[in-house]
């Protein structure tokens, strides 16, 4: 799953990442991938939802999202490596999470409301809906 971030900086090494709404199609250990900047520039796995007393936005950190929940995550698997330039989809990555899933053939298809996104070329993107 990517999640949209205002940057990386100060939620690596966290343990818990709020969340606007339930990830309902994250699964335990699923990688959770940080997107920020048309790129997907960190990852660690998810270990439950919980809820939190006090949650800050992500994409806005000066706002306050009061009590709701929260992906726990493993901080020990946080991984910083990760640089992937979401190039055409980037456009098609608004608010929100985007699922993630790896193929057997280590492509990777982005899924937006529970239909796979279609890489198409600018031109034919319909950016108004």
């Amino acid at each position: 799953m990517s999640v949209p971030v205002h940057t990386v900086d100060g939620l690596i090494g966290s343990a818990a990442l709020s969340a606007r709404a339930f990830p309902h199609y994250l699964r335990r250990s699923g990688w959770i991938y940080l997107r920020s900047a048309d790129r997907l520039q960190a990852r660690v796995k998810a270990t439950k939802v919980v809820w939190q007393d006090r949650r800050d936005d992500l994409v806005d950190p000066d706002r306050d999202l009061g009590a709701g929940i929260a992906i726990q995550v493993d901080p020990t698997t946080w991984d910083t490596d990760i640089d992937i330039d979401l190039g055409e989809l980037a456009s098609r990555m608004r608010d929100g999470f985007r699922y993630l899933k790896t193929n057997d053939d280590d492509t990777v298809t982005h899924y937006m409301g529970g239909k796979p996104v279609v890489e198409v070329e600018d031109d034919e993107i319909d950016l108004t809906d």
